[in-house]
């Protein structure tokens, strides 16, 4: 079956919980090989992260899969910044457009 919903995401973390609801998914997945920092808190939002961000997107990814979305995880050379978003941005567009493999 083909996917109903595409979503793109950068450094998106672990929220599993919060796309749950789109019927069989696709998404694209992406963390910079930098982001290694755990124990970080991001106010105001009270947010606080204990796994690195690498950490999360990979659970999530494995999370999504198990649920029967199609997941495409990238891992970017970089941290969590503007310039390697940007470069990814082409592929992941690409890849919504021509649709999820």
């Amino acid at each position: 079956m083909a996917p109903e919903r595409h979503v793109i995401t950068s450094s998106c973390g672990d929220y599993t919980r919060d796309v749950w609801f789109l019927p069989r998914p696709a998404l694209w997945l992406s963390v910079g090989s930098e982001e290694t920092a755990t124990g970080v808190s991001h106010p105001p939002t009270g947010l606080f992260q204990r796994v690195s961000q690498i950490e999360g997107v990979k659970r999530a990814a494995d999370r999504f899969e198990a649920l029967g979305a199609t997941v495409r995880y990238n891992m970017y050379s970089g941290g969590h910044a503007a310039a390697p978003w940007r470069a990814e941005l082409a592929p992941a567009l690409t890849w919504l457009v021509v649709g999820a493999r």
